[in-house]
């Protein structure tokens, strides 16, 4: 089943996702970028005011692919209580060495979510690192969002590959990037684990306050128009849980 992901802001609309069925409730700024990173304060905050009722994922912000660096702000967010950080996997910078530091993080059982951006010529071919070193989930997003969404960058052929190749990897995956309700109906049959959205929420554009009135119709969209059933997942594929033990945090 295709959960909703909704990207939140502050504690205000951390609210108005938790009362309007969000599965997954992301804590990210939109004014810093395609991962824009909210201040820890206001995740610590939003996490005490769910209290277990949501998921909660947070971004570590547009930073360069650079151990130390994304180490530091990866281990930040999961001591805030976070149940998934996602990171950037932006061109340049050292992959390599960067996963070797998230190490100690995933061996504590945290679950990391690599991001890919489909208008930075995603390459597929990094899946199997993800996997191998052991994060949770794959995403593919847009870096830019004033170029268009996903299906403007790729097809929904590689949008099918790309789910079919996470799951036989054991990854859960994610698709966004600009995504509108037009978006829901042919995205869903790909059978993604979540689909976030943050600009199809707001009235005034990505930066601006999350409308409750459209939240809570993309929540009725994506429940109303979920498969009945799902096709059998490959062995290892690691579905979102809806809960993560209270002890990895």
């Amino acid at each position: 089943m295709t959960s909703f992901l909704a990207s939140v802001a502050n504690i205000h609309e951390t609210e108005i996702a938790l009362a309007n069925d969000v599965d997954i409730i992301d804590l990210k700024d939109p004014r810093n970028g395609a991962l824009g990173a909210v201040d820890i304060a206001v995740l610590k905050q939003a996490v005490l005011y769910i209290a277990g009722r949501s998921r909660i994922s947070t971004t570590i912000g547009d930073l360069p692919v650079q151990p130390q660096v994304v180490h530091r702000a990866v281990s930040e967010r999961f001591e805030a209580g976070t149940d998934y950080v996602k990171i950037g996997l932006f061109p340049g910078g050292d992959l390599t060495r960067t996963l070797l530091a998230l190490n100690r993080e995933i061996s504590a059982g945290h679950a990391i979510v690599g991001v890919l951006f489909a208008d930075l010529d995603p390459q597929l071919s990094l899946l199997p690192m993800l996997a191998d070193s052991g994060f949770a989930g794959v995403m593919l997003d847009t870096a830019t969002k004033k170029s268009g969404g996903l299906s403007d960058h790729v097809s929904l052929v590689f949008l099918s590959d790309f789910v079919r190749r996470s799951r036989g990897l054991g990854l859960f995956c994610g698709l966004a990037g600009s995504l509108r309700q037009e978006d829901v109906p042919r995205l869903l049959p790909l059978n993604p684990d979540y689909l976030g959205f943050r600009g199809a929420l707001c009235r005034e554009g990505r930066t601006s306050k999350i409308d409750k009135t459209l939240i809570r119709e993309m929540s009725a969209l994506i429940k109303g128009a979920r498969p009945i059933s799902r096709p059998t997942e490959r062995p290892g594929h690691r579905s979102m849980p809806n809960r993560f033990p209270h002890d990895i945090r």
